[in-house]
């Protein structure tokens, strides 16, 4: 395994980091960096709505697999 050498020192890659973290201009990136996405389709459903549509379907066991 080779090792290949960097012109920028750790403090130099350092000092980029925390400017581009107080500039706000790091990369969104990782697990969860999707999260807070704006919902494009506004929904034609009341909360009360959905919640008697969530209720009919457990109680008939129209249920979908997966995660909640």
């Amino acid at each position: 395994m080779s090792s290949a050498k960097s012109s920028l020192t750790r403090e130099a890659v350092r000092a980029e980091y925390l400017q581009a973290e107080r500039n706000g201009t790091l990369p969104e990136v990782g697990e969860g960096a999707d999260i807070g996405a704006v919902a494009t389709a506004r929904s034609n459903l009341t909360r009360d709505a959905v919640r008697a549509e969530a209720v009919y379907a457990v109680r008939h066991g129209q249920q979908l697999g997966g995660e909640v």
